[in-house]
């Protein structure tokens, strides 16, 4: 069998296309940059987020022996978020679940999540279920998961590393070793959400709610959270909803307009401990739950579509309108004030998620 570079390195379980590459890179003398510019050209692959999707000519390149196409198609993200989704997955696009990385060049805005108890067990490696935005704790070791180095604050970002500094855990910018990293004891009950989640898929009975797919799982739970995030912002309305599940006022109100693959683990644990609540109702009575706090098509749905049965279901037994439609609204002309500087600066570190 020919060999496409000298010491050839497993796929650990689990593992990320790029965390291979990576650590198969400064194995053999090189660093990730070069590495892919060798194989792949000037195809900027640590801007692209080539763990997502990377199409089967590039991976082509790479595949010899037991390297064959489909095992590296699964180190991709790709296989498993396809599973979650009735959408049509776009390589350009943000995916539902995947934490994006914001990269500019090859800065990242929002870092790898990891456990720095898994980068001590044996050969360190960065996990797949880290750019999943369920997973706010590992359920091995029971602690929240961390996205940035706990000194100088930089993004995880182990493609930086070099022949200088072949560690992937030491932070490139301030030599932080990451398996130090001081950790926070994982939410029982946050923690018994994400493992629902992750059991759910290839799985097609016993889901919550009688949900019939994973995907029809995931869809009505990423609405659901959603709805919590509204809640978390709006204290006038679906206050009686907020206050019944313990969702804290304002949590990370800058994002609170995005989706939760831009919260932190810390806020995303949160919410989970309230949706964990919600998983041990049956379908039924989640409903009547949303019916009796003032929950509404309006609040709920938020002019999303209806992409699968179960939201159909709730959408029929909610009201339409959450205001009365014989009670006048006055229409009051809203001020709008220049935002301070900080505001600013914090909507422009948000916006670079995107670029």
């Amino acid at each position: 069998m020919k060999h496409l570079w000298p010491i050839v390195l497993p796929l650990k379980e689990d593992e990320l296309l790029s965390s291979w590459l990576i650590r198969t890179s400064l194995e053999n003398g090189s660093d990730p940059m070069t590495w892919t510019w060798y194989f792949w050209g000037k195809w900027r692959a640590w801007v692209a987020d080539f763990d997502r999707h990377c199409d089967d000519e590039k991976l082509q390149r790479i595949s010899f022996g037991p390297f064959n196409l489909e095992l590296l198609q699964n180190a991709t993200l790709s296989p498993t978020i396809q599973q979650l989704t009735t959408r049509k997955l776009h390589p350009n696009t943000n995916w539902l679940w995947v934490i994006p990385q914001g990269s500019r060049n090859r800065d990242r805005s929002v870092g790898m999540r990891f456990c720095p108890e898994c980068l001590k067990d044996g050969t360190p490696y960065f996990r797949k279920s880290w750019r999943l935005a369920w997973n706010h704790s590992c359920p091995k070791h029971k602690l929240l998961l961390i996205n940035q180095c706990p000194k100088c604050g930089l993004p995880i970002s182990p493609h930086k590393a070099s022949q200088d500094q072949t560690d992937i855990c030491i932070c490139p910018r301030c030599q932080f070793d990451l398996r130090k990293a001081n950790t926070i004891q994982a939410s029982g009950e946050a923690l018994s959400a994400q493992e629902i989640l992750s059991h759910a898929i290839n799985k097609v009975d016993s889901l919550p709610w009688s949900t019939k797919t994973p995907a029809e799982l995931f869809e009505t739970v990423h609405l659901i959270l959603g709805l919590f995030q509204y809640a978390s912002r709006r204290t006038d309305t679906i206050k009686k909803f907020r206050e019944e599940l313990g969702i804290p006022i304002c949590m990370d109100t800058r994002l609170s307009g995005h989706g939760i693959e831009q919260l932190s683990p810390e806020s995303t644990s949160s919410l989970f401990i309230s949706l964990n609540s919600l998983m041990k109702l049956e379908i039924d009575e989640l409903i009547e739950l949303f019916i009796e706090t003032g929950v509404t098509q309006n609040t709920f749905f938020r002019k999303r579509p209806l992409t699968n049965n179960t939201l159909k279901l709730i959408s029929r037994q909610l009201t339409t309108n959450e205001h009365n439609s014989s009670s006048p609204r006055i229409n009051t002309a809203r001020i709008i004030k220049p935002r301070s500087k900080s505001d600013v600066l914090k909507m422009w570190k948000d916006l670079q998620r995107y670029l």
